[in-house]
């Protein structure tokens, strides 16, 4: 299991995650950043447990700022 770790601060909007990995990752409507699954309107920062998957791993990687972690 891994942990994923978004930090909507450093959210740019660019929808990468969102795009490469939806069950995962969606875009806030309101304010056009990512969420993780389950953390709507979550200002700070989101964790979200999830199955060990080299493609999450490939998502934070694309991500521009570096907003997601996978530990």
């Amino acid at each position: 299991m891994k942990t994923v770790l978004l930090n909507r601060k450093k959210c740019i909007g660019c929808a990468i995650c969102a795009d490469l990995f939806p069950d995962v990752f969606f875009m806030d409507e309101e304010d056009g950043k990512a969420c993780l699954t389950g953390n709507l309107r979550s200002t700070g920062k989101q964790k979200l447990q999830h199955p060990d998957d080299p493609e999450i791993v490939q998502v934070a990687d694309k991500c521009p700022v570096n907003a997601i972690e996978v530990v």
